[in-house]
């Protein structure tokens, strides 16, 4: 049961993924790194990071394949939102930015298995092609 939980739950966390991208104006390229965290587990995951590609003034984050972001807002030094999955897990998390080049955050997911929180950092790290769509939710 731990194992399969484990399981989920990385497959889960991975709710910040890149998108394609396509040839249009240039956006911000950001390393994503995420830290799980479970209550109960012996030992603590392994961080991973991942690199993002974003529209300028898009939060550079986006729901992954199965997942959909219902609720997202523009903070003042940040961003938050709410994210539901075909699975019936849900998520919602909170971004600030830390300068411009840097931002920190956390997301916490609940799933019929039990709940995890994740911790976020993230890194900008130049510009790329920018995503023709974000493909979230805005409010």
């Amino acid at each position: 049961m731990r194992l399969r939980f484990t399981s989920l739950a990385a497959a889960a966390a991975v709710a910040i993924v890149p998108v394609a991208q396509a040839q249009s104006p240039k956006g911000e390229a950001w390393d994503i790194t995420s830290q799980m965290e479970m209550p109960g587990m012996p030992m603590a995951m392994p961080a991973t990071t991942q690199r993002v590609c974003t529209a300028k003034e898009q939060p550079p984050f986006r729901a992954r394949e199965d997942c959909r972001i219902t609720d997202q807002q523009k903070l003042p030094n940040g961003w938050s939102w709410k994210m539901v999955c075909n699975d019936g897990s849900s998520a919602d998390g909170t971004m600030t930015y830390q300068g411009m080049e840097a931002w920190s955050g956390v997301m916490n997911m609940k799933m019929k298995e039990g709940a995890m929180s994740m911790k976020l950092a993230g890194k900008r790290v130049g510009e790329c092609d920018a995503p023709a769509s974000t493909g979230a939710a805005k409010k």
